[in-house]
């Protein structure tokens, strides 16, 4: 399935705020305690927030029925 500009700025929205920053983060070439001070969390916990991050934004880019089929952190 094509999805347009719009969509995914759409579905970034969707994500918990966490999650996104989370996800900017690592986009943006911060390393794991960077990551860790921008989001306040223990460093050990970076992996698992991105993991869990980008699972939420591959659900919400594979399925189109939006946010409710995202569980909730």
């Amino acid at each position: 399935m094509a999805t347009d500009g719009t969509d995914i700025q759409g579905q970034l929205a969707q994500l918990p705020p966490r999650h996104l920053a989370a996800l900017r983060a690592a986009l943006m070439g911060l390393d794991g305690e960077d990551i860790a001070r921008v989001l306040d969390i223990p460093v050990e916990s970076v992996p698992t927030t991105l993991r869990v991050a980008a699972a939420k934004l591959n659900n919400l880019l594979a399925d189109p029925r939006g946010p409710e089929s995202v569980p909730p952190c």
